[in-house]
C-alpha cells in the first residue's frame, strides 16, 4: 500500500468524523487535502472517497443528514445540500 493511499483513508476517517460531529468546513478541508494529494501524485482517489464527496462544494457526505440518496431507473441518484446531484449505475438482483 502506497502512503498516499494511507493518507487517503486517514483522509477520509478524518472527514466522516468531522461530518458526524458538525464540523462540516473540518471536513471539507480534509477532502481538499485528499484531492491536492491525488494531484499532485496523478492519482485517481478511491472508488469509495469520491462517492461520498461532493464535487461542487467538497462536502463529506452523509446520507440523511447533509445528502438525499434515491434509486432511480437503475442509478442510485444522491443530493448534496448544495444541490449538486451525483448519479451512479447500479444493477438490480445482482
Amino acid at each position: 500500500m502506497f502512503i498516499s493511499e494511507e493518507r487517503f483513508e486517514r483522509l477520509q476517517e478524518l472527514a466522516r468524523e468531522a461530518t458526524s460531529t458538525g464540523h462540516r468546513e473540518r471536513a471539507r478541508r480534509y477532502v481538499r487535502r485528499a484531492r491536492r494529494i491525488a494531484e499532485r501524485n496523478r492519482l485517481t482517489l478511491p472508488r469509495r472517497f469520491l462517492r461520498f464527496t461532493c464535487d461542487r462544494c467538497d462536502a463529506y457526505l452523509r446520507p440523511g443528514r447533509n445528502a438525499r440518496v434515491r434509486l432511480q431507473g437503475g442509478h442510485v441518484v444522491v443530493t448534496c445540500d448544495c444541490g449538486e446531484h451525483a448519479r451512479y449505475p447500479y444493477r438490480e438482483g445482482g
